[in-house]
């Protein structure tokens, strides 16, 4: 058996004040760096044979929380950056639906078809993200890898499992720190968990943001 410990960063400022992040490298708040030391303890007892995470530090820093002292080295993978969204980034939702409220009601009706102003559109995130997935998971010699990404970067990979297409990207929800699990088979990939925040000692609120 091959598990992938697929994993959403913890929380930073911008999460909380609904920023879109994507590309920005904004580190965790004091909330997020609980929330993955909460997380490191459910994992604590997992030996993992590689360990991968987006080059931005909000996830970094959540990947070198959970396997301080106990597993192999970081490797920071850049492909596994979140979607870039272009002129969104840094704003609330609230002033993005402001001065683009087309654009981000199309993203929100047909994510599938929408590009972020200056930024990339599902399309570029997949290409750039699941290639290089599929490439980790084909490795031999390994039987648990963690990867540490973000919402969109997750989402993609999942949605690829589970033969999903674009148009229901908004119909899978990751939250902060969340754990997907999937099974690497001979006979593909089986998604086991989504979405898991079980370690959490405060879950967050229905409705909280998980888009950014």
């Amino acid at each position: 058996m091959k598990l992938i410990y697929l994993v959403r960063h913890a929380e930073t400022e911008w999460n909380k004040e609904r920023r879109y992040q994507g590309g920005q490298d904004i580190p965790l708040s004091n909330t997020g760096v609980e929330q993955a030391r909460q997380l490191a303890e459910r994992l604590r007892k997992v030996k993992f044979d590689l360990v991968y995470s987006s080059s931005l530090q909000r996830a970094r820093q959540t990947a070198e929380i959970i396997i301080e002292g106990n597993s192999p080295p970081i490797i920071l993978e850049p492909a596994f950056r979140e979607i870039n969204h272009g002129l969104w980034e840094g704003l609330r939702v609230k002033e993005i639906t402001e001065r683009f409220p087309r654009e981000f009601r199309f993203w929100k009706e047909k994510p599938h078809l929408a590009k972020m102003p200056q930024g990339e559109s599902l399309h570029d995130l997949r290409q750039r993200v699941v290639p290089r997935f599929l490439d980790l998971a084909a490795q031999e010699k390994w039987k648990r890898i963690l990867i540490v990404g973000h919402g969109g970067v997750n989402r993609v990979i999942l949605m690829h499992c589970l033969k999903m297409e674009l148009r229901d990207y908004w119909k899978l929800i990751q939250n902060s720190t969340c754990v997907n699990l999937i099974d690497k088979t001979s006979q593909g990939f089986q998604v086991k968990i989504i979405n898991d925040l079980s370690h959490l000692e405060t879950p967050p609120p229905s409705g909280y943001p998980h888009f950014q």
